[in-house]
């Protein structure tokens, strides 16, 4: 290349041999052409390495060190990375030949704009489609109100502007988080966040995958959304704030379902009002997304009366029917 690619493309590899081949091949075959494939051999033992060399391409870079995991891996791919732009795929995932074109065309409409995802076909580890996707806001607000309880991102979608990660710290080490929840939580106070409602990738999900082999998954997860709804809510006791984001997970200490259950709308009352006065809102624009909320707590509480052993049948049976009902209703505001 004469000239820097717009694009540079992080490809984590950890023995990856059998899907590594397909994965480096979609990249090539993008409609968008101007970019570089940096492919990142986080010490590999089967034939990733063997698979990787085979390509001739000349946009591809190849680099091998000893394993040192994936977030440690991706911060020195960003150190190589010539592109402003920086596209993101994981070594057993399929991004369709348009991938990079629509998010390109996309970042060109929107100057502001620091991190783009795009939804996702979940395939199993045939490449078969499982029938299922990954699908997410698509607009700046819900985003960012999605970050405060999950990550509303397929992280082998994103494509982000390289010089506001770096000015973020990049991807954290720390292992109480994942590094990429982590990292688009402290991005996104950097500009606005959206995702394509199209499909653009395949997803394999196979028995590998992160959240079935992280023992704590779960916790990771609920330490970046503390971490988040507390931006807002600085002040928020913490015990309260605790509960609220257990309440989230499905997840309930309080004996009392029906006063945990208060404590929760109150402190999601009050973090939507920071929120919106934080983002410069108003606050009908989360109108559809608190109802959701509220009607997901509502059927937590009930799966309480359910698994509670002081439970009476009549109430038991009462749960049920109005949990089948509030199911009904949380479809409707999806």
């Amino acid at each position: 290349m004469n000239q820097a690619p717009l694009i540079s493309v992080l490809l984590p590899v950890y023995n990856a041999e059998k899907y590594l081949a397909k994965s480096i091949q979609s990249i090539l075959n993008q409609t968008y052409q101007h970019f570089e494939l940096i492919i990142l051999n986080d010490g590999s033992v089967d034939d990733s390495e063997k698979i990787a060399l085979s390509f001739t391409d000349q946009r591809i870079v190849y680099v091998k060190h000893a394993n040192c995991g994936l977030a440690a891996t991706l911060n020195k791919g960003l150190q190589l990375a010539k592109g402003s732009l920086i596209a993101r795929q994981d070594n057993d995932d399929i991004s369709l030949p348009n991938r990079f074109k629509e998010q390109v065309a996309f970042f060109s409409a929107n100057p502001n704009l620091v991190l783009l995802g795009t939804a996702a076909e979940i395939v199993n580890e045939k490449g078969d489609s499982s029938g299922r996707f990954h699908q997410h806001p698509c607009n700046n607000i819900d985003l960012k109100w999605a970050l405060l309880f999950n990550n509303p991102f397929v992280h082998s979608s994103v494509m982000f502007k390289k010089a506001e990660v770096i000015k973020c710290g990049a991807y954290s080490l720390d292992k109480h988080y994942f590094e990429d929840y982590h990292l688009w939580s402290r991005l996104s106070v950097y500009g606005e966040v959206a995702n394509l409602s199209e499909c653009f990738l395949k997803y394999r999900e196979v028995n590998s995958g992160m959240s079935k082999t992280t023992s704590d998954y779960l916790q990771r997860v609920k330490n970046q959304s503390l971490l988040n709804v507390a931006k807002y809510c600085p002040d928020l006791d913490t015990k309260k704030l605790k509960l609220f984001v257990d309440f989230n997970f499905g997840e309930m200490s309080d004996q009392n379902s029906k006063q945990a259950e208060n404590v929760y709308l109150e402190v999601l009352t009050t973090l939507a009002e920071a929120f919106c006065l934080h983002e410069k809102v108003n606050i009908h624009v989360l109108t559809e997304a608190i109802k959701r909320q509220k009607i997901q707590v509502k059927r937590y509480a009930l799966n309480y009366v359910l698994q509670s052993k002081t439970s009476t049948t009549f109430a038991k049976l009462k749960a049920k029917v109005l949990r089948k009902i509030l199911f009904t209703l949380y479809r409707k505001y999806l």
